[in-house]
């Protein structure tokens, strides 16, 4: 019985530490509930924001330590920082204090102007330039995995644009030729770049994948999975759909293969919701009259038990991203030979699809990320902030004009890395990686377009 006793005070006293789920409360100093407060667990990146109870829940938390670190950050408030082990001796409820000078600040920023554009600042430069890669934040390190490093110029073309068309003679010609010559190269990249947000610097690895671009990854327990997209051949010259699956340990950096994949595609997106992959969409095939076939199948595959089942298929066949929002999965524009402007939205407890809502515009392979809720989408010098259960668009200017980028939210920053930008003489990856702090939306110009 004296064994016993112990066990049973830990059931009954801390029934978190038996939970799958992290949850608590936020309140402020006179006990009131605060709403949309950050709460971020450090090891691995997972957050979420208290509704207007002040309540939190995480998902999927029966690995936290009670040594582990989580972090409570609101605006106008003192950010905190606690162990798990201390959460559970407060009962799951932290109180935030109000952080003064912050509250001054952000009073006198309101009777300024608001700005015109986004702000943004460049992180750093990717140690090699591809798009088309797949990428992941987790432990405080951006993760990309292989991606197309192919650069094109069309230098006869420059040389006019660069003229103004006077060219006096051939010799002429050929001398602006050799000045404005650039190389072109096509291929795709088999490396690992990990970026340390915490040090600023990339961690050198040894790690080494298939040659692989326009291809997803996906994140889970501890594993980053690269799956989909195309691999070049050995020679150079052949293209072909990549059917492995590699899987990535983020402690030991060993790779593993999975040689079984039912859904080999380029372009294809995914999400991962409990303990499944879900992959959609595509292209998987070019006639011999160059009439790319898309895909609408979608799949998805159990973890824990290795296998793959078929959910409905998508509306529409179609290349396009997607992310996730608590049991729904939103696909946002695509490309079935042209840009699409819809958002298709797919319940993952009753299986049933149904067209969401129309773009602004039509996007072919826009940037997104999901943070409180809301879908962050970057195209072509845009952010478009979408909020599902009010079904509205805030527009922002940025000044960035990048293709097939990807972005993420991260500890109170949108990270875009990468994509392409072309000209009408030239397609080369970008190589940077830009940062727009989330309180950059609260100084700038938006426009709310309802539907």
């Amino acid at each position: 019985m004296k064994n016993l006793l112990p066990f049973l005070f830990l059931f009954f006293i801390c029934p978190q530490i038996f939970s799958q789920n992290l949850k608590g409360k936020v309140i402020d100093v006179k006990g009131n509930p605060l709403e949309l407060v950050n709460v971020f667990i450090l090891k691995d990146g997972k957050g979420t924001t208290t509704d207007s109870l002040g309540i939190f829940e995480i998902r999927d938390q029966s690995k936290l330590l009670q040594t582990d670190t989580i972090r409570f950050s609101y605006i106008g408030y003192i950010t905190l920082e606690i162990t798990f082990q201390k959460l559970l001796a407060n009962k799951n409820v932290i109180s935030l204090s109000e952080n003064i000078e912050e509250l001054q600040e952000v009073a006198l920023k309101g009777k300024n102007r608001l700005k015109d554009k986004l702000d943004y600042s460049k992180l750093t430069r990717l140690k090699n330039n591809v798009f088309a890669f797949g990428s992941y934040i987790v432990n405080n390190k951006i993760y990309i995995i292989g991606g197309d490093a192919s650069t094109f110029t069309d230098v006869g073309k420059k040389v006019i644009l660069h003229s103004n068309g006077m060219i006096e003679s051939i010799e002429n010609y050929f001398v602006l030729m050799r000045r404005y010559n650039e190389i072109s190269k096509f291929g795709y990249s088999n490396e690992l770049q990990i970026y340390d947000l915490n040090e600023n610097i990339w961690v050198k690895n040894e790690v080494t994948f298939d040659n692989r671009a326009y291809h997803n990854v996906a994140y889970y327990n501890n594993n980053l999975y690269a799956f989909g997209g195309e691999r070049v051949s050995k020679n150079g010259i052949y293209v072909y759909l990549n059917e492995k699956i590699e899987i990535l340990n983020l402690d030991s950096l060993n790779v593993t293969v999975d040689y079984t994949n039912p859904h080999q595609a380029k372009n294809v997106t995914s999400v991962v919701f409990k303990d499944y992959l879900v992959t959609m969409g595509g292209s998987f095939k070019e006639n011999k009259n160059g009439k790319i076939i898309y895909s609408d199948k979608v799949h998805f595959y159990n973890f824990k038990s290795g296998l793959w089942y078929e959910l409905p298929s998508m509306i529409n066949p179609k290349e396009t991203n997607s992310v996730l929002i608590k049991d729904k999965i939103y696909v946002v524009g695509g490309f079935d030979g042209k840009p699409l402007s819809t958002i298709d939205v797919l319940d993952l407890n009753s299986e049933v699809w149904q067209e969401e809502i129309d773009l602004p515009s039509s996007m072919s392979q826009p940037a997104l990320t999901v943070h409180n809720e809301k879908i962050y989408i970057y195209d072509a010098g845009l952010m478009y902030v979408y909020n599902p259960p009010k079904k509205t668009f805030v527009t922002y200017e940025i000044n960035l004009h990048v293709e097939h980028a990807r972005m993420h939210y991260f500890n109170g920053a949108f990270y875009l890395i990468g994509g392409f930008t072309e000209n009408e003489y030239s397609k080369k990856p970008s190589p940077n990686i830009y940062i727009i702090h989330e309180n950059e939306f609260l100084k700038t110009k938006s426009q709310t377009l309802v539907n």
